[in-house]
């Protein structure tokens, strides 16, 4: 397994309530180097102001990876969404869908499309549906001519209320015909111990470690025990992305300390789950 965190795009303002690390991003990667982890994941502000040449020679001096582009301020703070009832903002929104993923194909990494897939619009369930499905099928067609995998990410719905479990988002994908689009989890929004039986059909590769109101890893109430005994009983290996509404580097040890008592870090820098718990 490989381990990112999320770290705050520069370019978002400074007073919003933002999950991630805002500090300098020198001193974020410095500190993920010195903890072994793999990557970074951006929760990315205006896709149109995101210097990627700059971003990735900062990466590089710390030979770290891009994890993922995350999508969740294209609505929480510039109120853009993929079925937004005004056809000029569908407009706008799929044009930034579609410059995250030219970022995304020059990072390699993945696109998290969650908050910002969008709502149920004026109780227009049916409309508001078909809206979104149709961006779905056009960020697909674009995401796969370049190479670029879109993950739905599953929220509670006091957060988004469209696609809410692992079933919704599959049938979802099945139903579109979807080929460059998957899904991701987020602990704080799918309930493992109840959805189970999806993750066969999911072929996941990405996991938003997130506790409960996004307080640094353990200090919730979320069951994480339970939810990475589940993980490894169907060998997951891919990204274990922490997500935390604490944005000072020390939130990033507090998380770490609680990680390390369930994985270990390999000689080839990959994640194993400790000997007890294999």
């Amino acid at each position: 397994m490989k381990l990112s965190h999320v770290w705050v795009d520069s370019n978002l303002p400074a007073s919003g309530r933002i999950t991630g690390i805002r500090e300098n991003l020198d001193k974020t990667l410095e500190k993920l180097q010195i903890l072994k982890y793999n990557g970074i994941e951006v929760m990315i502000g205006n896709p149109f102001n995101f210097d990627v040449k700059s971003f990735q020679k900062i990466l590089d001096k710390y030979n770290l990876q891009t994890s993922q582009l995350c999508t969740g301020e294209f609505w929480g703070t510039y109120n853009l969404c993929l079925n937004d009832p005004q056809e000029k903002n569908r407009r706008e929104a799929l044009r930034w869908a579609f410059k995250t993923v030219d970022i995304a194909e020059k990072l390699k990494c993945s696109v998290n499309v969650g908050r910002f897939r969008g709502k149920i619009w004026n109780n227009e369930n049916q409309d508001s549906v078909e809206r979104m499905f149709e961006a779905f099928i056009s960020l697909d067609k674009y995401a796969l001519e370049h190479g670029v995998w879109i993950l739905l990410e599953p929220l509670k719905p006091n957060v988004c209320d469209t696609l809410n479990t692992l079933k919704d988002s599959l049938d979802v994908i099945e139903s579109l015909g979807l080929q460059s689009t998957g899904i991701m989890l987020d602990t704080d929004h799918t309930d493992l111990v109840h959805e189970e039986q999806w993750i066969e059909k999911l072929n996941l590769f990405y996991v938003h470690l997130s506790d409960t109101d996004h307080l640094p890893l353990g200090k919730g109430r979320i069951p994480f025990e339970r939810y990475f005994s589940i993980l490894r009983k169907h060998r997951y290996e891919g990204y274990l992305s922490v997500e935390t509404f604490c944005c000072e580097l020390q939130c990033i040890e507090e998380s770490n300390s609680f990680l390390s008592k369930h994985l270990l870090v390999e000689g080839d820098g990959n994640w194993i789950w400790r000997s007890s718990e294999n």
